[in-house]
């Protein structure tokens, strides 16, 4: 599952993959196996290097 993040971004650097990524399990009623989903957020509004330079 991707979500997309459009909120206003600081300059102030992004976050690292791991701290947007994780793993959910979760065990339906009756169920003999987990069954699990990938999430992960996809950092949108993000400022270009060129905003960076004076």
């Amino acid at each position: 599952m991707l979500v997309l993040d459009l909120t206003e971004k600081k300059k102030a650097g992004t976050l690292r993959v791991n701290e947007l990524t994780w793993l959910a399990k979760h065990r339906p009623p009756n169920a003999l196996i987990d069954r699990a989903v990938v999430a992960a957020v996809v950092t949108g509004n993000r400022y270009t290097p060129s905003d960076f330079s004076a």
